[in-house]
């Protein structure tokens, strides 16, 4: 999957796999932010910085704290995140934060077709940035 192709002027992926990082940039990832690397970077402020205002949409593949946290501070006001994990762990969300950020929260099944289908819909809003994070544990779908 280019991201180019779902109509992203710019995507930034953050995962803890060097691979699937690797694998991020050669299908048109702007950014990759390894995590389990020794000087990893708060993601969050450099998509700010990167962007001037936050994301568009957050596609949240990791099911994790880390990673909804991250969601909700890299979302620009009025952004979309849009999860695609099963959670182990009731999330805890901070409402305050998306609301004064007017965020959407939506979900996905984690099926590729319907992964597809939800990119298909951020592609048909004219969506210009995109935050992309794979799960641990998950193989990339060909889908």
């Amino acid at each position: 999957m280019h991201t180019r192709y779902f109509g992203a002027s710019w995507a930034a992926v953050s995962g803890r796999r060097a691979k699937r990082c690797e694998i991020a940039s050669q299908h048109g990832a702007s950014v990759v932010y390894d995590l389990a690397a020794p000087d990893s970077v708060d993601v969050a402020a450099e998509v700010i910085k990167a962007t001037g205002r936050g994301v568009d949409v957050v596609i949240d593949c990791a099911g994790a704290q880390a990673s909804m946290d991250t969601s909700l501070q890299a979302v620009r006001p009025g952004g979309m995140i849009m999860n695609v994990a099963s959670w182990s762990v009731r999330p805890t969300i901070d409402m305050n934060l998306m609301i004064g950020k007017e965020a959407i929260l939506a979900s996905a099944s984690t099926r590729p077709y319907s992964i597809h289908g939800m990119l298909m819909g951020c592609a048909s809003l004219h969506r210009q940035h995109c935050v992309l994070e794979r799960s641990p544990g998950h193989p990339p779908s060909d889908g």
